[in-house]
């Protein structure tokens, strides 16, 4: 047999790693590998939100919960007529292919423990329970989001709402910046309704909060909660997106 030189063809080796697409803060130093071969993202870090349209201020739902976790589900506003944050106390993953030491790395590890013990007086994490089965709603190739939603909330006031983009399904063009848009769950629907406990019940708050402050006054003036947050951002959070404070600065109409 004739022995004559061989050469392997030129082929793109596909590898198959699992990513989010949440991408680093622009104003970060430090950003992820531009190679598609990269076998891991940078861990620890603050993302936006990932998604194929126009890029937002959002960060990724893995750094919303880790800060849910620290600081409780009830954000500041909520905070002040609460004794206690109101913590997750179980999470459920709906997918067989997820890591678990990834997840606690993403929700509690990727702090400095020490440097919060004392402030936060120690976070006791949720326990954290894998289903056997995958969800039968999970991403897929073969499903694409919808831009609608079902809002329900446990009230007598429209405890039903359908949003299309943000806005009350079924509001005109002509309507569509007007208060006939509002969904219960906006900012300053939120706002009225916490002024309204705080006349109902006749708070000691009320004589202070009521008339003529804004939204973001009454954020701010929670103040543990505040101390908290810039220190959790301060260790663990740096580069955290800040919006336009102008979209919180409004008072009651």
């Amino acid at each position: 047999m004739e022995y004559t030189d061989y050469k392997v063809p030129n082929k793109k080796i596909k590898i198959d790693v699992n990513v989010t697409g949440a991408k680093c803060l622009p104003q970060m130093e430090v950003q992820d590998l531009k190679s598609r071969y990269a076998f891991c993202d940078i861990v620890g870090k603050v993302r936006t939100k990932p998604g194929r349209g126009s890029p937002t201020l959002s960060v990724s739902c893995s750094d919303k919960f880790a800060k849910w976790c620290h600081l409780g589900f009830q954000g500041s506003l909520i905070s002040l007529l609460l004794s206690n944050p109101i913590f997750m106390k179980t999470l459920i993953v709906a997918s067989k292919s997820y890591d678990l030491t990834a997840l606690q790395r993403a929700l509690y590890n990727r702090f400095n423990r020490d440097c919060l013990q004392g402030l936060f007086g120690g976070i006791k994490q949720a326990e954290i329970v894998q289903l056997e089965e995958n969800f039968e709603f999970c991403k897929a190739d073969d499903k694409y989001p919808c831009p609608c939603s079902i809002i329900w909330s446990k009230t007598k006031y429209k405890p039903f709402e359908v949003a299309v983009e943000g806005k009350r399904q079924g509001v005109t063009k002509n309507k569509s910046n007007t208060k006939a848009a509002r969904l219960q769950i906006c900012k300053m629907e939120l706002f009225r309704c916490f002024t309204n406990i705080l006349e109902n019940k006749k708070l000691e708050l009320s004589k202070t909060f009521l008339k003529n402050q804004t939204y973001l006054a009454i954020k701010l003036s929670a103040k543990d909660y505040q101390i908290k947050w810039k220190y959790l951002q301060k260790n663990g959070f740096k580069a955290w997106t800040c919006k336009n404070k102008a979209l919180e600065d409004f008072k009651l109409d």
